[in-house]
């Protein structure tokens, strides 16, 4: 499947489109929120990063725009950007 017939699929079946977004894509975003998390997070706070990411990429894909990126680009630009906040928000004021 590629970007836009999985993109038509989330504006059409929305539980069936954000699962194969989920099946496609979990093991890159569970790695990009890993890399910058394991050293200050506990695993609950990973796992909800990982899910925020998916649900922050559902909640904008109408501002995806196929033409300026792929929706791998999309959704590691939004996992990287919520795991950094993370970091920042759970690590000590000197690690900064």
């Amino acid at each position: 499947m590629n970007d836009n017939e999985l993109l038509d699929l989330i504006y059409e079946d929305t539980v069936s489109g954000v699962s194969k977004l989920i099946d496609a894509y979990a093991d890159l975003v569970d790695k990009l929120v890993c890399e910058v998390l394991t050293s200050v997070a506990p695993d609950k706070y990973i796992d909800e990063c990982i899910a925020d990411s998916f649900v922050a990429f559902y909640d904008n894909a109408d501002d995806v725009d196929l033409s300026r990126g792929s929706i791998k680009a999309y959704l590691g630009v939004i996992a990287l950007r919520r795991a950094v906040n993370l970091y920042y928000t759970l690590s000590p004021d000197d690690e900064h």
